[in-house]
């Protein structure tokens, strides 16, 4: 969570957010520099396991089609 004041200003607001859904990793928003589907791959996530929820379902569908 990004939670600061900057002057007058607040700065608040969810950095990243995955969901755990029928066992798979959901990757729901990523305001980082950090590629979390790489990370968790590198960890030995299956990448069937992981889904790109912030992809709408037709780009899912062509990026599943990619990791094979």
């Amino acid at each position: 969570m990004h939670n600061e004041w900057r002057n007058e200003y607040r700065i608040y607001g969810c950095a990243m957010q995955l969901d755990i859904i029928d066992g798979q990793i959901w990757i729901q928003h990523n305001s980082t520099e950090i590629f979390i589907d790489r990370e968790l791959i590198k960890r030995g996530v299956d990448r069937k396991d992981i889904i790109l929820g912030f992809r709408s379902p037709s780009v899912r569908k062509l990026l599943a089609a990619n990791t094979d």
